[in-house]
């Protein structure tokens, strides 16, 4: 990307100008081509998007209509150097990642620990772990935040050699749900 120093004109100017627009991005005047509005219909794809688009500024807008919320994403907005609007926006956008699932010291017993590391842009609000053999849910609950991960204890005895398989659900605010699933044998 070009970058130019733009006189004082362009540092005032926001909108349309021929087939340019000026906007405003953090605090800096960007200059951009006009979008091109296409005739074609638009695909599945780009319809998905704008209709996620469409909720995503519905959350943002209940977010500024709610104090504490607004309160909630302001200090991620300060740190981002964006308007708490464009923060939650983004957060309905993006989903939850469980990135990794550890199950190392899981043994089928009553209390052994499964660890799951979950990321959001803003915030993961609580992680689901749900053990299952074949298509039988064996078990389910939440697990607790321990410093940066995740820990669920089992709560049911699994006989030795069963194969299981350990699913966990993220959850972040706007209610998006990202998950990873692991198979794991028990000794």
């Amino acid at each position: 990307m070009a970058r130019a120093k733009l006189g004082a004109a362009f540092s005032r100017m926001r909108g349309k100008v021929g087939n340019l627009v000026v906007r405003e991005v953090n605090g800096r005047p960007v200059v951009s081509q006009f979008p091109d509005r296409s005739s074609k219909p638009p695909t599945e794809a780009q319809q998905a998007h704008r209709e996620a688009f469409r909720r995503a500024t519905f959350y943002g807008k209940s977010v500024m209509g709610d104090p504490d919320a607004q309160a909630f994403y302001e200090p991620f907005a300060d740190r981002r150097g964006m308007t708490v609007y464009a923060v939650s926006v983004g957060d309905f956008l993006n989903a939850p990642v469980v990135g990794e699932i550890d199950a190392s010291a899981y043994t089928g017993a009553t209390g052994d620990a499964i660890r799951v590391v979950a990321t959001d842009d803003v915030e993961v609000t609580e992680v689901v772990v749900a053990l299952f053999d074949g298509d039988t849910e064996l078990e389910s609950g939440l697990a607790t935040l321990d410093e940066w991960r995740w820990v669920y204890e089992a709560q049911t005895d699994v006989a030795s050699g069963t194969d299981v398989t350990i699913s966990a659900r993220a959850f972040d605010r706007p209610g998006n749900e990202g998950e990873l699933s692991v198979d794991v044998t028990t000794p």
